[in-house]
């Protein structure tokens, strides 16, 4: 059975606007299952399970809080994730291994079942951290403070990270909080401004070590940064192409949405029968000498 849509076009000339009825044919949509899944040596396996909606659906995304949620490793049983409430399945003590392959397989009524598979990525060296306090001035940015750092890429394979700088207020002790990050690195082909996450692949450093920087406006410490009240941290993550994919095409999709003249960007996904990521990374924090 197919929905019918009115869409209205607005064309506008310089002498003269009008509008144009256009009647579009739409499939009824089948809902399906979605998992959101992004896993790392350092923490136990977890995930969320959805269903998803229809294009002209203007409802919310519901939970789906009964569903079978099982892990493999290495295409072998290892366990069935524990519900512990809102769509999220748990491990209580299980952790990923680091060059393992995974796969999570979903079932739950009335929807058909999904599955997808990962592997995790090796951790990278990473060395010779150094910060520097009002590194430049930016006319558009102020005052920037850098973090720059060695990357000690393997050879003979791609390899594609992740990185992000958060800080612990040590004052009011209010917890943890992520810093607005940007580069200017050539080997950067996105635009990172106004991001708390810089994703890159290492096609101009395969192999070889690099030296990569880092910037921050001091303002995003606030406060903070006069009193000298906090500690910083640098975040580098090894992560899987399926990580790289998902996340980049998020941001571009998140970029279009909303806007009646920009072309629809997709998300990515790996999920077979479904929607979402089941994605993995590698990380370590590093605790900044200031």
């Amino acid at each position: 059975m197919l929905k019918k849509s009115l869409i209205t076009l607005i064309v506008v000339s310089l002498s003269s606007s009008c509008q144009m009825i256009v009647t579009v044919d739409i499939p009824e949509h089948k809902p399906t299952l979605v998992v959101n899944s992004i896993i790392d040596p350092s923490e136990t396996f977890i995930a969320h399970i959805s269903n998803s909606l229809g294009v002209l659906d203007r409802a919310s995304i519901k939970n789906v809080d009964v569903a079978s949620v099982e892990v493999y490793e290495n295409d072998v049983f290892l366990e069935k994730l524990e519900f512990i409430g809102e769509g999220t399945y748990i491990s209580n003590d299980k952790k990923p291994i680091s060059g393992n392959n995974y796969k999570i397989i979903v079932n739950a009524v009335p929807y058909d079942p999904i599955e997808a598979s990962i592997l995790i990525p090796q951790s990278v060296q990473v060395s010779n951290i150094v910060y520097t306090k009002s590194a430049y001035t930016d006319p558009n940015f102020g005052i920037l403070s850098s973090i720059s750092f060695s990357i000690h890429d393997p050879i003979g394979i791609k390899n594609y990270y992740a990185t992000n700088v958060f800080f612990m207020d040590t004052l009011l002790y209010m917890g943890v909080s992520p810093v607005y990050i940007h580069t200017n690195d050539p080997a950067i082909e996105s635009d990172s401004y106004g991001s708390t996450e810089i994703l890159f692949g290492d096609d101009h450093f395969s192999g070889k070590e690099y030296r990569f920087e880092i910037l921050f406006g001091s303002s995003e410490l606030g406060y903070m940064e006069e009193e000298g009240e906090y500690e910083l941290f640098l975040n580098f993550s090894s992560v899987s192409k399926e990580y790289f994919q998902y996340k980049t095409t998020l941001s571009k999709h998140m970029q279009t949405s909303g806007n009646p003249f920009a072309e629809p960007a997709p998300v990515y996904t790996n999920v077979q029968n479904g929607l979402g990521v089941f994605a993995s990374k590698n990380s370590k924090i590093f605790f900044i000498q200031r």
